[in-house]
């Protein structure tokens, strides 16, 4: 998604010709014999044709809702039988007529995040619920499989298709998403999701400034360099997100020479290369730095420190760092990013961790001490190979979907179920239940209980 968003932004033309050459190559089917529905402006969407089966519901699922919904109304009349869901923090009112609609948007987590929205005839950002891929289809869907997936990708929604890929957040997780059809808008619009700015990001910016002390104002200060700086004007890096930098005098003693510091200040990136000259023209005082790495890792690495002048010839004459009550230091340099945005890394939670809370999907009750413990059926069944063959055995426990437990308590049975869903249980496991607890996974084979340490 990266690469096809610089693509997208810097070389559109090659972009088309590549994307064109990959349908061709991936695709056998001749366009002619493709669905193909129309949008809005003229834009077109195409599908491989439905094979409709008898014994599985086709879903289509709309992320990011367009005002018209010709393209879903077009899907709807040629497949009757298939199922329309859209999620939208701000989504047109017609879309229930063909389908269900979630108002919220989709991210990777369940959390908010700001949106542009159109209020009153003008773009407003807003603080929307979003809620990630998983959430939507487990709980409110009801479906891992989704025959026909089309997303309007124009801020946050850009990282979602690249953590279903490779080893990222979502891509075994077990959702599956037939036919996918992207509506690509810039992502150097203003409304762009932190993780997208990373494409837009600037690898090199220009950094100046011209610097005027008074001498005044540096005699008073002076006595405190040690331990007080003198401070420049704040700038911001023009094309680099949260980068800003400074200059300031300081000294290391109080008899020793007087420094000059280029100080850089950055939020979102690691590490920043930097070359510049820093000069005073009428002392003949010229410092050039080349390739100087600022790491925000280390304890100074955002700071270049250069010796400007003995303490003694700041303020002789002779020497001219100061002409008429002032001094004036130039900057002019070059700062060029090494390491991107930093990245939060975030852990993605399991289908099984997502499923603990949803309560109304579980298919089968443990009866044990006239309580009941429910649970998912293949949730169940993926943890121990002795209920499974029980759930799979046609007797009345399996087509009655219950589990009657006489010889284990109700405690232990919670516990298991807990695990069952990848939840911590060592903080619920003691010297009083652990013998009762093994006894429980060596009978009903649950191996890795074991392990638990």
């Amino acid at each position: 998604m990266n690469n096809a968003g610089k693509i997208y932004v810097n070389e559109s033309e090659t972009f088309f010709k590549e994307f064109k050459a990959c349908l061709k190559k991936h695709i056998s089917i001749k366009e002619k014999k493709m669905d193909k529905f129309k949008g809005n402006n003229g834009t077109k969407e195409m599908f491989l044709p439905l094979i409709e089966k008898e014994d599985e519901e086709c879903k289509w699922l709309t992320i990011g809702i367009d005002s018209s919904i010709k393209v879903e109304s077009q899907f709807k009349e040629k497949y009757e039988k298939c199922k329309i869901f859209g999620a939208d923090p701000y989504p047109p009112k017609n879309f229930t007529s063909i389908g269900k609609l979630f108002s919220f948007g989709i991210d990777l987590d369940n959390t908010f995040n700001t949106a542009i929205v159109p209020i009153n005839g003008s773009d407003v950002p807003k603080e929307v619920q979003v809620y990630s891929l998983p959430n939507l289809l487990i709980n409110y869907i009801h479906s891992k499989t989704i025959y026909y997936l089309k997303m309007d990708i124009e801020g946050y929604e850009y990282k979602i298709l690249e953590s279903l890929v490779g080893n990222e957040r979502y891509a075994h997780s077990g959702l599956v998403f037939c036919q996918i059809s992207v509506n690509l808008h810039n992502p150097k619009m203003p409304s762009s999701h932190p993780a997208v700015k990373e494409l837009n990001m600037a690898k090199e910016c220009a950094i100046g400034m011209k610097w005027r002390i008074k001498e005044e104002v540096f005699r008073e200060a002076l006595a405190t360099l040690n331990y007080e700086a003198i401070f420049s004007s704040v700038l911001k890096a023009s094309s680099i997100p949260g980068l800003e930098y400074y200059l300031y005098l300081d000294s290391d003693a109080v008899d020793s020479s007087l420094n000059i510091n280029l100080y850089l200040d950055f939020k979102m990136v690691k590490k920043v290369k930097a070359t510049f000259t820093v000069s005073v023209k009428s002392a003949n005082y010229q410092r050039i730095i080349v390739n100087h790495i600022s790491d925000k890792t280390t304890d100074w690495g955002t700071i270049c420190k250069e010796v400007l002048c003995a303490r003694y010839q700041i303020l002789d004459p002779k020497f001219k760092f100061f002409v008429d009550g002032y001094m004036e230091i130039e900057l002019e340099g070059t700062l060029e990013l090494i390491s991107g945005i930093k990245k939060k890394p975030s852990r993605a939670l399991s289908l099984a961790q997502l499923l603990w809370k949803s309560d109304d999907e579980k298919d089968v009750a443990f009866v044990v001490e006239d309580q009941i413990v429910k649970v998912h059926k293949w949730v169940l069944s993926a943890n121990s190979p002795v209920f499974k063959a029980e759930m799979e055995s046609g007797m009345k426990e399996a087509q009655e979907k219950k589990i009657t437990v006489t010889d284990f308590s109700v405690e232990i049975v919670k516990i298991f179920v807990e695990y069952c869903y990848e939840r911590d249980i060592r903080n619920v496991v003691n010297e009083e239940n652990a013998s009762e607890l093994l006894h429980f996974s060596d009978k009903y084979d649950v191996a890795r209980v074991h392990r638990i340490g």
